[in-house]
């Protein structure tokens, strides 16, 4: 508590919390409060305790008052509460937290916990391996209960300027992703997940990662394999090493904790001297090439890679009077022009994959560069579908947001008033642009109690709905927390911008039918 520029390093932390004598509350592996510029890294935390919903039991804790926390390479696993949690107060905000290549491995019932009064908190190239695993707290303990993984992003309150960047989640429980107050998610894996949440994520992949050995036990089993599809993968935040200790390179980085080793580009150059030209691209921003007092202009400079690398913007340090054309090759004979008259940075129409970068420099005098750096623009917004937002409508009179059956989050549901439900009633989802639809899976908990439970499907074809599915009947097998799934298969597929359920009946033992997710492939 109360420092600056303090480190945690180097700990190992085992089964905090799971033998307290006091039967409320909870507690946090690793935990810090009120400091500036901490780094905590290369920590192992496992088993930490639960007490349930708001006691903590996650491995690690950025708390109130905290300011440009970082959180790297750090190994977290079997922790019941779940990897890290960033929580403050109105009066003590905790502000600019980086958590970065970190391995999750099982951990419980929400994998990162984003609470009130905090801001910036950046999420970018963590190894989640979130498996399902039920955590139990027993009596005594004011928690008790069974606890499923409901979310492997939680976001509450007021939480804001959350970015997840650069991760790989393998997510075999289909927990949810909170994308609420402006959560920007953007080149992210998903794998394993029911339906991943491929719609607020710029650029999701879903695709198996490849990994050597996920869930076996072990830093080494998130190692990725050949052929992986998290290499080149990323978009470009600041960061010098993986967890390895293994250089992040120019341009798109790999997802996930592990960066496969780049070599350093060759460069060349028409100016004079030839010495120290390999400072342009050093990564080193202290280092510098100079040129002769009279250069001769137009001249180039060439950075050529030993495996392709794949860019959408170059930064020039250095002199700011002198101009540059961007141009790639791939032959290193012929040469196209990507962008003209660029100065300090340019970003290209679009990305390019190639070797060979040169870089035409006009400008007057001697000139010095510091670094050429190649990257690839992170998204500043959350993501907004073609067309815009999808928006669900009912009939039933609702108790609860609507827009929960098409956040992409199983977990978030849509309830209907608990009195007054008549049938049939009509949930309609408009995608604002039309999309390729074969099946529609409805996603419910507690299903027995409040589950539809016959139910017709129709889409628009721009005059009319027709029905493809009808009076599709449902016997849900239980009634617990856990999300329950049931899908409705078109007899052909159908392109269409809206569909609409018609409910027929649903279990109402509370008064009221409820709805998690409505989703469509």
């Amino acid at each position: 508590m109360h420092t600056k520029g303090a480190l945690v390093e180097g700990n190992k932390v085992e089964r905090a919390v799971t033998g307290r004598t006091k039967p409320t509350g909870g507690n946090v592996g690793i935990w810090w409060q009120g400091n500036d510029d901490l780094v905590v890294q290369r920590n192992e935390v496992s088993g930490t305790g639960f007490n349930g919903p708001g006691s903590d039991g996650h491995g690690f804790d950025s708390d109130a008052d905290n300011n440009r926390s970082i959180v790297q390479y750090n190994y977290s696993h079997h922790n019941d509460g779940g990897f890290f949690i960033a929580v403050s107060f109105a009066g003590a905000p905790t502000r600019d937290t980086v958590v970065r290549y970190n391995v999750s491995e099982s951990d419980g019932y929400e994998v990162f916990g984003l609470s009130t009064a905090t801001h910036g908190t950046d999420i970018h190239h963590n190894t989640v391996y979130a498996d399902g695993r039920v955590v139990e707290v027993k009596p005594p303990l004011a928690g008790a209960g069974k606890y499923p993984l409901g979310k492997v992003v939680r976001i509450y309150n007021d939480a804001a300027g959350v970015t997840v960047r650069d991760n790989v989640f393998l997510n075999a429980a289909g927990a949810g992703f909170d994308g609420k107050n402006g959560a920007i998610y953007d080149h992210n894996l998903y794998w394993g997940t029911p339906q991943p949440p491929t719609g607020p994520d710029h650029k999701a992949i879903v695709a198996d990662p490849r990994l050597a050995s996920p869930g076996s036990g072990g830093l080494a089993g998130y190692r990725p394999l050949d052929g992986s599809p998290v290499f080149d993968a990323g978009v470009s935040v600041p960061a010098v090493s993986d967890l390895a200790g293994t250089p992040v390179p120019d341009a798109a980085p790999d997802l996930g904790a592990y960066q496969r080793a780049v070599p350093l580009p060759e460069v060349s150059s028409t100016f004079t001297p030839k010495g120290h030209l390999e400072r342009l691209a050093d990564r080193d921003p202290d280092t510098f090439w100079q040129s002769v007092p009279k250069p001769r202009f137009p001249g180039t400079v060439d950075l050529t890679y030993a495996v392709p690398r794949t860019f959408g913007r170059v930064e020039v340090s250095g002199s700011p009077d002198i101009a540059f054309d961007v141009q790639t090759s791939a032959d290193g004979r012929t040469w196209q022009t990507r962008a003209s008259g660029a100065k300090q940075a340019v970003t290209l129409p679009e990305q390019v994959t190639t070797r060979r970068v040169r870089l035409v420099v006009t400008g007057e005098g001697r000139f010095r560069i510091g670094e050429v750096r190649l990257s690839v623009p992170a998204a500043a917004e959350p993501y907004l579908p073609p067309g815009g937002v999808p928006v669900a409508t009912s009939s039933f009179v609702s108790a609860s947001a609507l827009e929960n059956l098409i956040d992409g989050d199983p977990g978030t549901p849509w309830a209907s008033a608990s009195t007054g439900v008549t049938f049939p009633g009509d949930v309609t989802v408009d995608y604002r642009t039309p999309r390729t639809v074969s099946e529609v899976t409805l996603h419910t908990a507690w299903a027995k109690g409040q589950g539809i439970t016959d139910v017709s499907l129709q889409t628009w074809d721009g005059d009319s709905w027709v029905t493809r599915v009808d009076h599709h009947l449902i016997d849900w097998p239980s009634s617990s927390a856990t999300v329950e799934t049931s899908t409705m298969r078109l007899p052909a597929p159908v392109s269409t911008q809206k569909i609409r359920l018609i409910v027929h009946k649903a279990n109402l033992e509370w008064g009221n039918l409820a709805l998690y997710e409505i989703v469509t492939r």
